[in-house]
């Protein structure tokens, strides 16, 4: 993976993480998640937001190399219009993956693996 790739890659999460908090307060409010809910419900609607993004573009015939930039541009802007209630988010989100690891330590190191091994296989060749 070249390191352009890996930047368009890194401003597509952005974007996603962004429209996804955005988009999460309307479909949960404030009801009390657990977090695996949350973090759900905010890949959820940023990738379906994302999607739609694109879709719209599609059909307008714009799909250039610009559009990773763009909605990582556009989750980036989301993120800082909203950066009090997403640092709270974070807090929260650090403190319960905490707990967790304090309570189940062996599935913790586990889940980490998974999702280290994931990561590194997304950086593969496609």
């Amino acid at each position: 993976m070249t390191p352009t790739a890996l930047a368009a890659s890194v401003a597509l999460v952005v974007g996603v993480l962004g429209v996804g908090s955005e988009l999460r307060r309307p479909l949960l409010g404030q009801l009390s998640a657990p977090l695996g809910t949350r973090l759900a419900a905010l890949l959820a609607a940023g990738t379906a937001g994302c999607a739609l993004i694109v879709l719209a573009l599609g059909h307008l015939f714009l799909l250039e190399s610009w559009l990773p930039w763009a909605l990582g541009g556009v989750g980036f802007g989301l993120l800082l219009y909203r950066r009090v209630e997403v640092a709270a988010e974070a807090r929260a989100t650090v403190a319960a993956i905490r707990g967790g690891v304090r309570r189940r330590p062996v599935l913790s190191v586990a889940t980490l693996g998974v999702l280290a091994l994931a990561g590194i296989a997304a950086l593969g060749p496609a």
